[in-house]
């Protein structure tokens, strides 16, 4: 009878469980048609683009030019010293309206603190170090930019893990299968596809931790480190400074697993003399979600990006890499 008792108990509880994660349970097939678009609008900051059947897609839309660069985040002209912004789509800002991302506040703070200030953001997304290194070579005016901030992100040393064959696209772009229908069972119900999901996530995330750190230890290693040198070569030809600003993956910051890198990154910067900020420091005083663009989207959001763009001011400023003569006819421009 005990056993009929408990066997009814736990199938009780188990028509709940399925009940309530059917209604209010996280959909995890087909919830972004997108990398930049999402089925759910939690903190409101999005904006509706289309619909589709009952669903409202949300996003922020971005205008590209034939560069993929963001058209409103490059100025055509303006006085003062000209800042030029390099990296991936932490910089170029997914999912982030263009007065939000940090080089835009960035301007903003500079000329606030009475620095002629143009910053010019010509990132592109998915972008790695070679990447970068190639647009920052294909630009013709290069010494007109005499401070470089590159934006650097911790794949840009390209880990080595098949992210689409195993189902999501890293700790970033958690979209967790896009386009793939979950299969037997799973199909059938929300308790068995939920339990699967975990189990595939916590393998999935010890392989890709592993990935990121081999990434920096493996003879690859070698590679990425000279393309960071050679970027720091090519500015100072073009009489610039390269500053190189670290973002972490917001992942886990109270048991951050990538600690590692970051001294690694740290260790090569000041052997090179090369300017470096990272800003896992500032950024781990908050909950990792709190600095989410979307649950499923793990892009610095608008919070991030003005944590990063008071952290770059305060660093260029501390560290004089500003022209203190442009400083100057600024404000002298100002008082007229």
């Amino acid at each position: 009878m005990k056993a009929k008792g408990l066997l009814f108990s736990l199938t009780v509880f188990l028509l709940f469980l399925e009940i309530v994660l059917r209604i209010w349970g996280p959909r995890y097939h087909f919830v972004n048609p997108s990398y930049t678009e999402y089925y759910s609008n939690p903190r409101g900051y999005f904006v509706p683009v289309r619909k589709e059947g009952q669903r409202t897609v949300f996003s922020v839309p971005c205008a590209e030019d034939n560069n993929k660069f963001r058209i409103h985040g490059i100025r055509k002209s303006g006085k003062g010293q000209a800042i030029l912004g390099l990296g991936d789509s932490f910089t170029y800002g997914q999912g982030v309206w263009h007065e939000d991302l940090y080089l835009t506040r960035l301007e903003s703070l500079l000329r606030e603190s009475g620095f002629a200030a143009v910053v010019e953001n010509r990132a592109v997304s998915a972008s790695n170090l070679e990447d970068v290194l190639k647009i920052y070579e294909d630009i013709p005016d290069k010494k007109r930019f005499p401070i470089v901030i590159y934006g650097f992100v911790l794949n840009d040393f390209d880990p080595p893990l098949d992210f689409d064959r195993l189902g999501i696209t890293d700790f970033i772009n958690e979209i967790n299968g896009v386009g793939r229908e979950a299969r037997f069972l799973r199909k059938y119900s929300a308790v068995i596809d939920s339990t699967f999901f975990l189990i595939d996530r916590h393998r999935i995330h010890g392989k890709t931790i592993m990935s990121y750190l081999d990434a920096y230890r493996g003879d690859s290693a070698g590679k990425y480190f000279a393309l960071l040198r050679e970027l720091n070569s090519k500015v100072k030809i073009n009489q610039g400074k390269l500053a190189v600003v670290i973002f972490p993956l917001l992942y886990k910051f109270d048991e951050y697993p990538f600690a590692e890198i970051h001294v690694r990154l740290k260790s090569f910067f000041e052997s090179e003399g090369i300017a470096y900020l990272d800003l896992l420091p500032a950024f781990s005083k908050f909950r990792d979600s709190d600095l989410w663009v979307h649950p499923l989207d793990h892009h610095p959001n608008e919070k991030a990006h003005a944590i990063a763009a008071g952290e770059i001011g305060n660093f260029l400023l501390g560290r004089n890499l500003l022209d203190k003569k442009t400083m100057k006819a600024f404000q002298q421009q100002e008082g007229k």
